[in-house]
């Protein structure tokens, strides 16, 4: 229902935009319902319909260009539709539409088509004719049926949601112009066999769709931005952080455990997400992603990092939060671009710090949940650190060198008990005066 509601949401973001592009007084051609459409037919640009019938007189609204339609008792569009010859966009949610007119081509202005919770079982024969179509978003069809479908060749958008898919239709590959493919919570049989055709595709999002495998030639199209997020995935080849045109790959929520082969140097690649997945190791070729800004490994099952991760020397996030690590290597400091630092829930101890404190361009770091201590002296040396979160670390002592981190804004010290309920104090040794008159600092808890 979360997911209905967001798509919703968006779709009227979607239709509200279109219209405020048009000009600053597209008010005056706007029309809630039929009768007050009718009042003025040739001033109107968008009609928006609820829980009323559409009849034959919409022909009569020709410079209509945005219709939508929610919530109303329409089972069938009137043929008259298809006159609409400077249509754009007709988005249908909610209603018991079983079918679009057979002649919906002739709308030979429409761009964008949003189908969203109908009975409707197929698309019409002539559906590959709407040459003009750019966006088809379809989403909870549970009866439509795809196998056989030829879409339009000039679709550049593609959303497919809550479908009973089965196997995935092979006119998709043809659409040359396809630049963004999403498809989520759909069953799939099968997947694309030749993303090589696919020259303008962009970004690949396939999440929610019970995948195990990976497309064997997915690698031989040109992509910026792969998302194949909690599916089934067990092993991915290192070839897929090859492409030379990636930008992003997002893995996140799989059963992976290994990359298979040599990742290769990468200069594209700069955000990499292999969360919630069950990492044990990475292998050393993980430093030939040399672009990477962002690696994101929480929830895995590492115990240490590869040798050669001092080597990523282009990250500026990283997270490795929520793992068995003991050591972050003795060349972590080298990572001299890091900005925010997550490695909390580890079994890391004080000799983290070491490294810790020389990054000396770090704005927030977690160690929460670890054995690390105190906080060293050193911490002075952060002069950008914005936040630092050491909740469950072991504390006793607060260095008053936390005065002088100009930007420290918020530290966190509290110990929990066995259930990770936080208790609300935490025995100091002693406090420093300097910090106990400091208002630029929010200590969690409260410093007495």
């Amino acid at each position: 229902m979360k997911i209905f509601m967001k798509n919703i949401t968006s779709i009227l973001t979607v239709f509200f935009i279109f219209i405020s592009s048009y000009s600053s007084v597209a008010q005056r051609h706007f029309a809630y319902n039929m009768q007050e459409a009718l009042e003025n037919p040739e001033s109107i640009e968008f009609l928006f319909i609820s829980k009323e019938i559409i009849t034959a007189d919409i022909a009569k609204l020709v410079n209509l260009k945005g219709l939508f339609i929610k919530d109303a008792n329409i089972k069938e569009l009137p043929k008259e539709v298809c006159a609409l010859q400077k249509l754009e966009q007709l988005i249908i949610v909610n209603v018991p539409l079983q079918k679009l007119p057979s002649k919906l081509n002739e709308c030979t202005a429409l761009k964008e088509i949003h189908l969203i919770k109908l009975p409707l079982d197929r698309l019409p024969n002539t559906f590959e004719k709407m040459t003009s179509l750019k966006v088809l978003i379809m989403s909870n069809l549970p009866y439509l049926k795809l196998t056989s479908t030829i879409f339009p060749p000039n679709i550049e958008v593609m959303h497919l949601i809550s479908l009973q898919i089965g196997e995935f239709p092979k006119s998709v590959q043809n659409i040359q112009n396809l630049k963004e493919l999403k498809i989520q919570h759909c069953k799939l049989f099968d997947f694309i066999t030749d993303y090589g055709k696919l020259k303008q595709l962009s970004t690949l999002s396939v999440s929610y769709c019970v995948i195990k495998e990976l497309p064997v030639n997915l690698t031989t199209a040109s992509i910026k931005n792969i998302f194949i997020e909690y599916n089934t995935l067990s092993k991915i080849p290192a070839s897929l952080l090859n492409i030379s045109s990636l930008e992003t790959l997002s893995l996140k929520a799989n059963t992976i455990t290994t990359i298979e082969g040599e990742i290769a140097q990468n200069g594209s690649l700069k955000k990499l997400d292999l969360s919630y997945n069950f990492f044990a190791t990475l292998p050393e070729s993980l430093s030939n992603l040399m672009a990477l800004t962002e690696l994101n490994l929480t929830a895995n099952e590492l115990t240490t990092l590869p040798n050669s991760f001092y080597r990523l020397t282009s990250l500026k996030r990283c997270d490795v939060s929520f793992n068995n690590l003991r050591t972050v290597g003795n060349n972590f400091y080298q990572l001299q671009e890091l900005e925010y630092l997550k490695l909390d829930h580890n079994y890391l101890n004080a000799e983290v710090w070491n490294q810790i404190v020389k990054l000396k361009n770090l704005r927030e770091i977690n160690l929460a949940f670890n054995n690390t201590g105190n906080i060293p002296t050193e911490i002075v040396d952060l002069q950008y650190l914005e936040v630092l979160n050491v909740d469950d670390t072991g504390i006793s002592l607060l260095p008053p060198e936390l005065a002088q981190c100009e930007k420290l804004r918020t530290v966190r010290f509290s110990n929990s008990d066995h259930n990770f309920k936080f208790i609300n104090s935490v025995k100091l040794e002693t406090i420093p005066e300097v910090l106990k008159n400091s208002s630029a600092i929010n200590f969690f808890p409260p410093l007495k």
